[in-house]
């Protein structure tokens, strides 16, 4: 052998190959060789994580067994891997992927394969119990509203015994929609037995946010303690401009007369440390007349001195004219509370509610109210007949132009027996929208009123 040469020999270090899904060009050789890295095309997984033993450790086992799982760690920790890599150890599991592309065009309520009723349900479940939004299409949703949306969409397509499978949970939201998101998740799973969510989420707040069964490590598949906070809400005396910064939110337009009390719901940003208005109660005096309030009270409110009947309704009732709830700040309980809180130290003995989403969202039961479904008045139940003799429903009056005469005499007859103008424009509307409305009183008694 060559002294000379043996001399003059240097260490040489190959460049190291570094795995990539990626087809190999020249410009990606170009410019990783400069750094020793020589990109090689491969079909596997790029993260090297024991992933691959998951199927022979008991790992499987609980995340079978647990109905919330949250998969944390930094990006690029392998989350995604180990959510591909449980999709294809459990038996049944859907993701957002498994979805179709909503229309453009689509209404938000027409993507669900359920019935309207039990859509409202679920979109109400979700956060998302505006009907300003039903009529939207998907891409006309804030991030939020779209999160909780796709959310919804899964739960919809997900069939029993399947596993919900979410990636990057809550990533482009703020803190305070995140939070918010996590508390529907919350409550699906405590109301629904047979749910089982597996996310991933690299936001360290997340842990915090889900009350969760199995919170996993992504760095090396350790288990870690629950880590789940309670959010803080301050529930207070509120002003006249609090109602006034929430009241767009809200699908009524009009402002409820005699307004009495205010009361306010204050979150704190985890971010900023800062005070955000979550929600408003508003109280105001009743309407004198209520038809179904003899149901609660048999002949309290209904005697037959009209005058002794508008001073108790004065001197004993308040009514529950707005709960308003920021949309950040949905699925936290916050309209319940409001309510129940208020029920606690009430202006009046008598408390009593109208809602349109009592049948959706129903939160004044939840406060401990009782519930009344409204039935339909005499006159409602004469229009409804004439449609019914017309092969026609309530929809119908939306487009049914020219109208025939018969419902044109009875919507005038109607309208007089409302105390409405009978030759307005929008009457088929107004009748269409009082028709389809299903109203319901709550009422609640803080003690037995004197005779």
């Amino acid at each position: 052998m060559n002294k000379d040469t043996n001399k003059h020999t240097r260490p040489f270090h190959a460049p190291r190959p570094i795995p990539t899904p990626a087809r190999i060009t020249n410009r990606a050789t170009q410019a990783l060789l400069p750094f020793g890295i020589l990109p090689q095309h491969t079909t596997s997984p790029h993260h090297s994580t024991p992933l691959h033993t998951i199927q022979h450790t008991q790992l499987l086992n609980q995340i079978t067994r647990a109905d919330l799982t949250l998969i944390t760690g930094h990006s690029g920790s392998g989350k995604s891997t180990l959510l591909n890599t449980l999709r294809r150890s459990l038996p049944n599991t859907i993701t957002a992927n498994d979805l179709p592309l909503p229309h453009p065009t689509k209404p938000i309520v027409n993507l669900f394969t359920t019935p309207l009723t039990q859509t409202l349900q679920l979109l109400s479940q979700v956060g998302l119990a505006q009907p300003n939004l039903w009529s939207l299409p998907a891409h006309a949703l804030s991030t939020g509203e779209q999160s909780r949306l796709q959310l919804a969409r899964l739960l919809d397509a997900a069939k029993p015994n399947t596993t919900i499978l979410i990636d990057e949970l809550a990533t482009p939201l703020d803190r305070l929609t995140a939070r918010s998101l996590c508390a529907s998740i919350n409550k699906l799973i405590t109301h629904n037995s047979a749910l089982h969510i597996i996310a991933a989420a690299a936001h360290e707040d997340l842990p915090t946010y889900l009350n969760t069964d199995l919170l996993i490590s992504a760095d090396d598949l350790s288990i870690l303690p629950n880590q789940y906070t309670p959010e803080t809400i301050t529930y207070e005396p509120g002003t006249i401009d609090d109602y006034h910064t929430l009241k767009h939110h809200h699908y009524l337009g009009a402002d409820p007369a005699s307004i009495v009390r205010i009361d306010r719901a204050m979150r704190t940003c985890p971010v900023t440390q800062a005070s955000i208005l979550a929600g408003v109660l508003v109280v105001a005096y009743p309407t004198l007349n209520a038809s179904w309030r003899d149901r609660a009270w048999p002949e309290r409110y209904t005697s037959a001195c009209k005058s002794t009947n508008a001073k108790r309704v004065n001197a004993e009732l308040r009514r529950l004219a707005r709960i308003i709830i920021d949309p950040r700040s949905r699925s936290l309980s916050i309209a319940s509370t409001l309510v129940r809180n208020y029920l606690a130290n009430p202006l009046t003995p008598v408390t009593e509610a109208l809602a349109a989403m009592g049948n959706f969202n129903p939160f004044f039961k939840a406060a401990g109210m009782t519930e009344y479904p409204i039935p339909h008045a005499p006159n409602d139940l004469r229009l409804l007949d004439c449609l019914h003799h017309l092969d026609l429903t309530p929809n119908d009056l939306l487009d049914c132009q020219p109208l025939d005469p018969l419902l044109t005499r009875e919507l005038k007859t109607w309208a007089r027996a409302k105390n409405i103008n009978p030759h307005h424009n929008s009457l088929p509307n107004y009748a269409a929208f009082k028709l389809l409305t299903q109203p319901r009183a709550y009422t609640h008694a803080a003690q037995e009123q004197s005779t």
